[in-house]
């Protein structure tokens, strides 16, 4: 069964009339290793994505491992949205799929593996790996990754989510865009399974907080 990862952000009346002064909204960006590198170049989860759509005193962000597949022929720039140009692919780790001629997803095999694995039949591309974050029914993908070095016509690549995150503030974070290289104070994690974890950004001091123990009450 995919795992269910559970993070909550605290933050008291004093961090939120400051970050509500700076028009930030939070951002959530996930880790992939492809070809020895371990990537986090997309924001996969934001304010945009919660209940209130903007920041509250305790803010639940919460995913499932149902993984993706899909392909671009560029790669963005800073602050721009990932797109696919083909269908979504849905994958599990360890499963082969190919891109035929015609630029279609097929399930093919391959040695054992951990990972999510591309056979490229089609022509050079970049790959985009996701999340689904919408129901079985009516299916939403969030890119977590675009692979910035193409896949060539008739090469493979590999690409492993990681349970590292990254945490942040800033203005205009939006879901399904590029990581900007210039961010605040940045928080890293590695996730543990389902455990939930709480995290504090003390916006007076830019120094973050996390434990598992339970909420944040900040002042």
């Amino acid at each position: 069964m995919p795992t269910t990862y559970t993070i909550e952000l605290d933050e008291g009346p004093t961090d939120l009339h400051i970050l509500d002064g700076a028009k930030y909204n939070f951002a959530l960006a996930k880790a992939v290793e492809s070809a020895g590198k371990t990537n986090t170049n997309v924001i996969f989860l934001s304010s945009t994505d919660t209940a209130e759509q903007h920041v509250t005193d305790h803010n639940t962000l919460t995913w499932t491992e149902n993984y993706a597949l899909n392909y671009s022929f560029t790669v963005p720039g800073e602050g721009a949205t990932v797109q696919g140009v083909g269908n979504w692919q849905p994958v599990n780790l360890g499963d082969y799929y190919s891109i035929d001629q015609y630029g279609a997803w097929a399930a093919t095999s391959g040695p054992e593996s951990t990972a999510l694995n591309v056979v490229n039949n089609f022509q050079e591309v970049n790959i985009i790996v996701a999340i689904q974050t919408g129901t079985d029914k009516d299916p939403v993908y969030n890119p977590i990754f675009i692979d910035q070095s193409a896949l060539l016509f008739g090469a493979s690549g590999s690409y492993t989510p990681l349970e590292n995150i990254e945490l942040w503030w800033g203005e205009n974070q939006v879901t399904s865009t590029m990581v900007e290289s210039q961010r605040a104070k940045t928080e890293q994690y590695t996730l543990d399974g389902p455990t939930k974890v709480y995290f504090w950004y003390e916006a007076k001091t830019a120094i973050w907080r996390n434990q598992t123990t339970g909420p944040f009450y900040p002042p």
